[in-house]
């Protein structure tokens, strides 16, 4: 019984270092990917022109400021209908 359960760590610690071993290759071609594009990018900001007043767009002009609305004046009342005698 104990050798059976000996020859069952062994196979699950072998399962468990292939799986591991297969895993590190993909973070190794992950890594070398990330490099590559990390590269791929600072290679297009070097090329990718200046930013500055060259580059950017002209200030708009400010609008005219509104002159403050003078209020109209109200009109008279109207004088009440007078009842017919």
């Amino acid at each position: 019984m104990e050798i059976l359960l000996l020859i069952v760590l062994l196979v699950l610690v072998i399962t468990l270092l292939n799986s591991v071993r297969s895993q590190g290759g993909q973070l190794e071609r992950i890594s070398q990917r990330t490099q590559f594009l990390l590269e791929e990018i600072a290679r297009l900001r070097a090329q990718r022109p200046p930013e500055g007043p060259t580059t950017a767009a002209p200030p708009k002009p400010e609008p005219p400021k509104a002159e403050t609305p003078v209020p109209l004046p109200r009109p008279a009342p109207r004088p009440a209908p007078q009842p017919a005698p």
